[in-house]
């Protein structure tokens, strides 16, 4: 037997075809031992020589020589103090959990306390980076001098870099995300300047990058703006026209706010009397006025039921909701029950919500939210955008809404996929207070081992708690997670054991940004 293979003859029975071929090839003998006793097709024996004199002729190929790459200079050496033991294990962690939020949460914060990415990390986390625009923002600011090294030198990491590094005139030559953090900079401290920036390239600009640019404009927003803006409603493409008229119907002082609302008006009154109880009268529109384009009021919608809800609903979205408080002398509260009663209440309900964001109006978010445990009807539900609301709510107000609905579901132990989706909806630490009463919810309503439950609902749920819940609180899951453990059903119990174990991770991540360097 041969310890080669002959390439040549390979190449022929190759070309030729195995059918036609009388002859048998030779192959090493470590490799006839292995096929031994195994099937011995002709084409199984062709595929492995092939195979095998592709290796050989690699490993036997001699490397390239080292002057012939240009010496790199070192990293220069760190400014920042690298995490410690306690940092590594929760990146560790971290890692095997494979949580992107978490991650990214943890990376921002080493911002805060000065600290770097330890270099064992910077392998991983460049890789991870690469697939995520989002964190490699905040891995590269973090990776050192080191990392900084990595991605110049390395293929994939060096467009990273390149993204990540501030171009020398971001506003003509950055993407979409550089100019727009660019001019929203700009805007903050100098509004005229950022104005004329925009005004200068406006009609260059694609009716898909516009929007997020206007945006900007409502950071210190003026009547000095109103001719820059007005004539974006005569656009071609909505999101423009729509985010044109958003700007106007903000801008304090701009005439189209009374006229648009003097126009609605009258297509919306208060009924009844104390006795019979009030009730809101709604006069929908019988055709599409042309002028009402001026507001930014499109011929159609698919938020609203039907055309003639949508033009007034359009309307509605974009009064400032105090308006019709003042006009009614109702609260807030008052004015989400009339239209909730209301036979309307799909297209009231979606207006009000889009207008309370729009203006930011607090006392009507918080009234929208409290409306949304009431509400029955899911179409409804869902156009009431409760997961913009509560995006757009303040924490005070939030947990002044959460506090008592939790309070009742905590004593009674009501099971209830709506408290659920609220507290899911509620992305932000929750006070030792609300999260102490919402673990008193999760042990009351406890299954059994036997029971229905709705685990859908319940992984959504104890998600929200591994984020919000205070790190200080593991123990009392603990405890809780101890005294169910007989009689709970046994995916219950593995949801508590993943919460305590995360808040014994997040409580290391506190610890870990205060843990002194590592020695150099």
């Amino acid at each position: 037997m041969s310890n080669t293979i002959d390439e040549a003859r390979v190449e022929r029975l190759s070309l030729l075809g195995t059918a036609q071929a009388t002859d048998v090839i030779a192959l090493p003998v470590d490799l006839e031992n292995a096929l031994a006793g195994q099937a011995n097709a002709p084409e199984h024996r062709l595929m492995i020589a092939l195979g095998t004199a592709s290796l050989m002729r690699k490993a036997g190929q001699l490397p390239i020589a080292s002057d012939a790459f240009a010496a790199w200079p070192v990293a220069p050496p760190e400014t920042l103090s690298a995490l410690g033991p306690l940092g590594e294990q929760c990146l560790r962690a971290i890692l095997e959990e494979e949580d992107a939020e978490l991650l990214s949460s943890y990376i921002g914060s080493l911002t805060d306390r000065q600290r770097r990415i330890p270099a064992a990390f910077l392998v991983p986390l460049m890789a991870l980076a690469a697939n995520s625009k989002a964190l490699a923002q905040r891995v590269l600011v973090q990776a050192g001098e080191r990392g900084a090294w990595l991605a110049k030198h390395h293929p994939a990491w060096g467009a990273l870099l390149n993204a990540d590094a501030s171009t020398h005139d971001p506003w003509s030559t950055g993407t979409l995300a550089q100019r727009t953090a660019h001019l929203a900079q700009l805007r903050k401290h100098d509004p005229a300047q950022a104005r004329a920036l925009l005004a200068a390239s406006i009609k260059q600009e694609s009716s898909k990058d516009l929007p997020a640019l206007l945006h900007v404009l409502r950071t210190n927003l003026t009547l000095d703006d109103a001719p820059l803006v007005e004539p974006l409603l005569r656009s071609k493409a909505r999101d423009v026209r729509a985010t044109a008229a958003a700007l106007l119907m903000r801008m304090p002082g701009h005439a189209s706010q009374g006229t648009l609302f003097n126009l609605c008006a009258p297509r919306l009154e208060l009924k009844g009397n104390m006795i019979l109880g009030r009730r809101l009268e709604v006069s929908l529109p019988e055709a599409y006025d042309g002028t009402w384009a001026t507001y930014g009021i499109e011929p159609k919608s698919a938020r609203y039921p039907t055309e003639r809800t949508a033009w007034l609903g359009q309307m509605i979205a974009l009064v400032h909701p105090k308006h019709w408080c003042d006009r009614f002398d109702r609260s807030e509260e008052d004015l989400v029950a009339l239209a909730q009663k209301n036979e309307f209440s799909a297209m009231l309900l979606a207006a009000l919500a889009d207008a309370a964001l729009l203006h930011e109006h607090q006392s009507m978010i918080a009234a929208l939210l409290q409306a949304g445990m009431t509400v029955d009807d899911a179409v409804v539900w869902q156009n009431l955008r409760l997961s913009d609301l509560w995006a757009g709510v303040d924490a005070a107000t939030a947990e002044a809404i959460l506090l008592p609905i939790v309070d009742r579901a905590a004593s009674s132990g009501e099971v209830s996929d709506r408290i659920s989706w609220l507290l899911n909806g509620n992305a932000r630490d929750w006070s030792p207070k609300l999260a102490g009463r919402v673990l008193d919810w999760i042990e009351r309503m406890a299954p059994k081992r036997d029971d229905a439950f709705n685990w859908s609902q319940a992984h959504g749920l104890f998600a929200a708690l591994r984020r919000s819940v205070p790190p200080t609180l593991g123990d009392r899951v603990d405890v809780i997670t101890a005294k169910l453990r007989e009689t709970t059903a046994p995916a219950y119990l593995k949801n508590l054991e993943q919460l305590a174990k995360r808040l014994r991770l997040r409580q290391r991540m506190i610890d870990s940004l205060n843990e002194p360097p590592p020695n150099p």
